[in-house]
């Protein structure tokens, strides 16, 4: 059954809005809902089903719970505790946007972050990915200004654009198996100081992360591939490829690279000797 907010009469559920359009919960006994516990047979939870229950502390999902569609418990600001069942496989547009969440596992079953899934969560700090295949998209975590624990799935090749906009506390990241970074993945991340990257890196967009001194990681690290490019990236890299996308990892000597201490001039040199 998908869970729809016209069908809450069917779980003796009634909805009302107050005078400031905020939507509260009833059981069948007129108790406002706190602690909401839904049943089995629901697979799926519809888009905006519960928005705005600014009373909503807590929500136990059933064990057959396949997915949870956008918006479906946006704005609960009270909202701080939700379980994250076996069956669940995919969650998405800011579906827990402005809630008091702190922390989230997804289950070995879980298949796909959709676009923004995870974005808004403002209090969201540490989140884990048990399925090493699950697909992480565009802006998932985008303004999720407390987050600063992740562990991502470990088979994750794409890093899509805006994933992690604005995620203020982020310090540390390990993309080991990455191939791709999309443009802005890491843009306005004051606190980021290191990234692990993946020796089958292929490209990053040359907009990747903010080309400013003061938000610049201080350590890119590429194992078994390079040491430090932190420098190189910062300005020479940005100018070589203006006018193009995305750098080419592989089209740039190792040694040239890990040589962060040659000026503009050798780098934009050897890189017109590659041109030709």
């Amino acid at each position: 059954m998908v869970l729809t907010t016209s069908k809450l009469k069917y779980l003796d559920i009634t909805l009302k809005k107050d005078e400031n359009n905020d939507r509260h919960l009833y059981d069948s006994q007129g108790k406002e809902i706190t602690h909401l516990i839904l049943p089995n047979y629901i697979t799926e939870i519809d888009s905006c089903c519960f928005i705005d229950c600014i009373n909503l502390e807590k929500v136990t999902l059933p064990e057959n719970l396949r997915c949870i569609h956008q918006f479906a418990f946006r704005s609960c600001i009270k909202l701080k505790e939700i379980n994250m069942p076996e069956s669940l496989e995919s969650i998405y547009n800011k579906a827990f946007m402005h809630t008091k969440i702190k922390n989230l596992t997804l289950k070995e079953n879980f298949k796909c972050a959709g676009s923004g899934a995870f974005a808004f969560m403002e209090k969201l700090e540490e989140i884990t990915f048990k399925n090493k295949d699950t697909y992480i998209g565009q802006g998932a975590f985008a303004f999720d200004t407390k987050l600063k624990n992740i562990n991502l799935p470990k088979n994750l090749k794409i890093v899509e654009e805006d994933t992690f906009l604005n995620c203020l506390l982020l310090d540390k990241i390990n993309l080991e198996s990455v191939e791709e970074i999309e443009r802005h993945a890491f843009v306005n991340n004051m606190n980021l100081k290191e990234i692990t990257l993946s020796k089958n890196l292929v490209k990053i967009d040359k907009d990747f992360l903010d080309f400013n001194a003061k938000t610049l990681p201080k350590k890119v690290k590429q194992k078994d591939f390079l040491t430090d490019i932190c420098g190189f990236m910062q300005e020479d890299i940005y100018e070589i490829i203006k006018g193009n996308r995305y750098i080419n990892i592989k089209s740039i000597p190792l040694d040239f690279l890990i040589d962060t201490g040659k000026s503009f001039k050798e780098i934009n040199n050897t890189f017109k000797n590659l041109e030709r």
